[in-house]
């Protein structure tokens, strides 16, 4: 009978503990669930943060690998040099008697801008296209999220934005970019009003166009 009653009273402590272990599990199960509603909520709000940001990012080295493959040549307008921008920038220190005004040249050559190997436009290309995907990850998320016709307009606008410089990126990286050319009229503003869509044309397709608008018209 002792023995009996030692065993009972062991099964019973031995259910109460089974009983706390699943009780803490739980807790830390319910706790982890709400540490994941939290987490998903705060990703769900900054998704069109990160979609803007990713299709800026993008858009950034889209025009930098065209920079660099000749592409894309930048306009230079009166202020719009870098030169130009960096001295207009800077102009209050050049009377500052020390430390001495660092030149424009002297800038350049401390960056390692003013020579040397070029980086590789298809990394920049690849880099591009990272960001597009990104951004329509993020935009694509957003817009199921909205909670407002405002909100989900922008983000589907980002969203065509992003897949669309996502073609041009993914083009350029795979062909031949010094057999196309991005120049005015390949910036498509239609869809936002501040991120472009970017397109570009071929070089035969230029040459053809100009070859026909210089050949006399027939009689």
């Amino acid at each position: 009978a002792e023995y009996m009653g030692r065993r009972l009273a062991e099964n019973a402590q031995q259910r109460r503990l089974k009983g706390k272990k699943k009780d803490a599990e739980a807790k830390k199960v319910e706790a982890d669930q709400r540490a994941l509603a939290l987490m998903t909520a705060e990703e769900t709000a900054t998704q069109p943060h990160w979609a803007r940001r990713h299709v800026a990012c993008g858009l950034f080295r889209l025009l930098v690998g065209a920079t660099l493959s000749s592409t894309y040549t930048p306009p230079e307008h009166e202020f719009g040099s870098r030169r130009a921008r960096f001295e207009m920038r800077f102009e209050p220190l050049w009377y500052v008697f020390a430390p001495g005004f660092l030149s424009y040249d002297s800038f350049m050559s401390s960056c390692g801008l003013s020579g040397g190997e070029a980086p590789d436009p298809a990394l920049i290309f690849q880099a591009a296209v990272d960001s597009f995907q990104a951004a329509q990850k993020a935009a694509a998320a957003a817009v199921k999220a909205a909670k407002t016709p405002t909100e989900r307009d922008e983000m589907r606008a980002i969203l065509r934005v992003a897949v669309s410089n996502g073609v041009t990126a993914a083009t350029l990286l795979k062909g031949d970019a010094k057999a196309a050319v991005i120049d005015s009229t390949c910036f498509d503003m239609s869809k936002h009003p501040a991120l472009a869509i970017v397109t570009v044309r071929s070089t035969a397709t230029i040459s053809t166009v100009a070859a026909a608008a210089a050949a006399p018209a027939s009689s």
